[in-house]
């Protein structure tokens, strides 16, 4: 048996974490005992704590990670992780861009905080524009004011195939 500070130290878990995994039913420790309070833990609960570690590393919640640890049923842990493979690819996805966009700012031969702050870049344009390329997939955009207070534009990544929309006010 082992004192929450021993097994805190040998799994790498706060005593603060081990306490609060111990409250939401997560880890309990084997024995508590009723005079001091102190928790103590047994050697089969390494393995439990890090199973725990590595499911927190997978970013599942503490929630998903009891009931996985729980109900042992491999085809629902199976479709938790292709779940949670999509989120983080979508995540790191998103993640992607913004340091391609911190990348390119750091390429910039001009002032750096001029390019950071330049209003241009979201600036609300009105009346005739020519056709622009768009965003990163190289889609172009064609805006057309039409009398009556109509905007007409056409949105397409292939140019030779527009799709047209119309905006009225």
């Amino acid at each position: 048996m082992y004192k929450i500070s021993r097994f805190s130290k040998q799994t790498k878990l706060s005593p603060r974490m081990l306490r609060h995994y111990d409250s939401i039913g997560l880890l309990q420790p084997q024995h508590v005992d009723e005079v001091t309070g102190y928790r103590y833990y047994a050697d089969s609960q390494f393995q439990d704590a890090m199973e725990i570690i590595r499911l927190k590393r997978y970013d599942f919640s503490l929630e998903q990670i009891k009931n996985i640890l729980e109900n042992h049923d491999p085809d629902h842990f199976r479709n938790l992780l292709r779940k949670q493979v999509r989120s983080l690819d979508k995540h790191l996805r998103a993640r992607s861009t913004v340091i391609d966009e911190m990348e390119q700012l750091l390429g910039e031969d001009e002032n750096i905080f001029k390019k950071l702050f330049r209003n241009e870049k979201y600036g609300i344009y009105t009346g005739i524009e020519p056709e622009r390329h768009v965003i990163r997939n190289r889609a172009t955009a064609a805006f057309t004011i039409v009398p009556g207070a109509c905007l007409r534009f056409s949105l397409s990544s292939n140019p030779q195939r527009r799709n047209n929309y119309a905006v009225k006010t």
